[in-house]
C-alpha cells in the first residue's frame, strides 16, 4: 500500500490531489498537512517522519523559514524522484529553479491543471489509470452506495433527534460532531452503532473543521448530506453585548457553517450531487428585542445560503434553509448572557425589566409550543428524501406565520405591531429610567395606555376571584 504525504494549505488543491490519488490507486494511504511546520509540530517525536512515506506533494513556499526547495534538498535522490512541488511560479521558472539547485523533483504550476497533475502522478508512481485520458474527474459510482450524513450540533435538541431517526437505518452512515461534554453523551447513546461516527470538533476552528471532513472522506469516501445545525444564542440588548461575544456568536452560527460548506463542496462537485441543509430560525426573518445579535447571525446565514443556492445548483448540489420557530424543548435554558447584561439585570439596570419578561415569555411560549424537536427533525428528514428539495422549509407553523406576515405587511406596520405587542405584554413603562423621552409618538403612548388597561383588567380579575 503506497503512502502519500500532501503538504498544501489550499484545501481545494489538496482535495484535487487526494481525488486523483484515490482514482489511480484506490488502496493508497493519504496524509495531509497544511505545511511542513505543522507536520513537524504534530510529529515532533518522530524526526525521521518523512521516510515513512513513499511519495511527496508539497507547496514550494511553506510556512516558517524553510522553503520547499530546502525540504527537497534534505531528501535522498531516490525520494526526490518521488516528489512533486507546486507553486504559483510559471512552469518554466519552476523547472529552471529545480535545475539550478540540482534537484530531480517534479514541478506543477498553480492553478493546478488536472491533466498535468495526473500525468506527473503517473510518472512518479508508474501507475496508469484506465481513466487517465478523461478530461475531468471520474464521478464516484457504487452499485450499493450508502449515503453519508455529516451533522453538527448533534448532542441536543433537533440535532440529536435527527441522528436518532437516521441511525435507525443501517443503510445510512452518519458522522456527528460535538465538543466538550457533548462527545461523551453521544458515545453513551450511539457508541455501539457501527454506522455512526462520533467526531469531536470545534466549529469555530477551521483546522478542526478540515480535519473532521478529511476523517470522514478517508473512511467513507463521500459526504452526501451536510446539516449545519450547531449554533449558540446570546440573549441581550445590543447595548449590553460586547465584541468578543458578537464574534463568538458569528463564528458559531455563520463563519463555522461557511467553513464547513467550503470543506465539503469540492467532494460534492466531484460526485455531481449533494444536499446542504442550514438550520436557521424565525429570527433569521424578523428581529425581536433582546435577540439582535442572534438574529444578525441567522440573517447572515440566510443571505449566504441564497447565494449558495445559485452557485451550486449547476453542479447538482441543493441548498435548503430550515426555519424552526418555537419548539417545545428546554433549549431556551441554554441561552447565554454577557457579563454586562447579567450585571445590569441583577442591579435593575435600564433594560432589566425587558430582559426579565422577555426571558419568561420565551420560556412560556416554548413550553406551550405544539412543535417538538422530533417533529422538526422529521421535517428535515422529509427534505433530505426529496429529489428536488425547496430552498426554504418551515419547521414550525409560527415560523411560517411570521414569514407570511412579513411578506404581506409593510415593514413599518410590522415593526409597529411587534413593538406594541412586546411593550404591552411586558408592561414596559420605563419608570426605571431617570432620563424620560422628551417626545413620545402615538405608538408609545398607545402602548402605555394598553399596558395600564391590561394591568387594571388583571387586577380586577384577581380581585373577583
Amino acid at each position: 500500500m503506497a503512502r502519500y504525504l500532501i503538504l498544501e494549505d489550499d484545501f481545494v488543491i489538496s482535495k484535487l490531489w487526494q481525488s486523483l490519488i484515490r482514482q489511480m490507486d484506490p488502496g493508497a494511504q493519504v496524509t495531509t498537512f497544511p505545511s511542513l511546520s505543522a507536520l513537524r509540530k504534530s510529529r515532533a517525536d518522530s524526526p525521521g517522519v518523512f521516510y515513512n512515506f513513499d511519495f511527496f506533494i508539497c507547496d514550494i513556499f511553506l510556512s516558517g523559514d524553510e522553503t520547499g526547495l530546502d525540504f527537497v534538498k534534505s531528501l535522498p535522490k531516490n525520494l526526490q524522484k518521488k516528489t512533486i512541488l507546486t507553486s504559483a511560479t510559471s512552469r518554466r521558472r519552476g523547472k529552471d529553479l529545480l535545475r539550478a539547485n540540482h534537484l530531480v523533483a517534479y514541478f506543477v504550476s498553480k492553478p493546478v491543471d488536472l491533466a498535468e497533475a495526473r500525468k506527473v502522478l503517473q510518472l512518479i508512481t508508474g501507475i496508469v489509470s484506465e481513466t487517465s485520458e478523461r478530461p475531468a474527474l471520474v464521478r464516484i459510482k457504487r452499485k450499493s452506495h450508502r449515503p453519508v450524513f455529516f451533522i453538527t450540533g448533534a448532542n441536543s435538541g433537533i440535532g440529536l433527534e435527527l441522528v436518532k431517526i437516521l441511525a435507525r437505518e443501517s443503510y445510512y452512515r452518519v458522522a456527528i460532531t460535538a465538543r466538550g461534554d457533548g462527545v461523551e453523551l453521544l458515545k453513551k447513546i450511539f457508541g455501539a452503532q457501527e454506522n455512526v461516527k462520533i467526531i469531536e470538533m470545534d466549529l469555530t476552528r477551521v483546522d478542526d473543521v478540515n480535519r473532521a471532513v478529511d476523517q470522514v472522506l478517508v473512511e467513507w469516501k463521500s459526504i452526501d448530506v451536510l446539516v449545519n445545525n450547531a449554533g449558540v444564542c446570546f440573549r441581550g440588548v445590543i447595548e449590553q453585548m460586547d465584541t468578543a461575544t458578537e464574534i463568538e456568536q458569528m463564528q458559531t452560527n455563520y463563519l463555522g457553517p461557511m467553513a464547513l460548506i467550503r470543506a465539503v463542496v469540492p467532494t460534492m462537485r466531484e460526485m455531481g450531487r449533494g444536499k446542504i441543509i442550514n438550520i436557521s430560525s424565525a429570527s433569521g426573518v424578523i428581529g425581536m428585542p433582546t435577540m439582535g445579535s442572534y438574529s444578525a447571525s441567522k440573517h447572515a446565514l440566510e443571505g449566504a445560503s441564497e447565494s449558495l443556492w445559485q452557485e451550486l445548483k449547476p453542479f447538482g448540489i441543493s441548498v435548503t434553509i430550515v426555519r424552526p420557530g418555537f419548539v417545545n424543548s428546554e433549549g431556551y435554558k441554554r441561552t447565554r448572557r454577557t457579563r454586562k447584561g447579567a450585571l445590569s439585570e441583577f442591579l435593575g439596570g435600564p433594560f432589566s425589566d425587558l430582559q426579565y419578561y422577555m426571558t419568561s415569555w420565551i420560556g412560556r411560549a416554548m413550553n406551550r409550543a405544539p412543535s417538538t424537536s422530533e417533529s422538526v427533525a422529521r421535517r428535515i428528514v422529509s427534505v433530505i428524501q426529496m429529489q428536488h428539495p425547496p430552498f426554504v422549509c418551515y419547521g414550525t407553523f409560527d415560523a411560517w406565520l411570521l414569514n407570511f406576515a412579513k411578506r404581506i405587511l409593510p415593514s413599518n406596520a410590522l415593526m409597529l405591531l411587534i413593538f406594541i405587542f412586546f411593550t404591552s405584554q411586558f408592561n414596559w413603562a420605563r419608570e426605571h429610567s431617570h432620563a424620560q423621552p422628551k417626545r413620545l409618538g402615538w405608538v408609545d403612548n398607545f402602548a402605555r395606555r394598553l399596558s395600564r388597561w391590561r394591568a387594571i383588567l388583571l387586577s380586577s380579575w384577581h380581585t373577583a376571584r
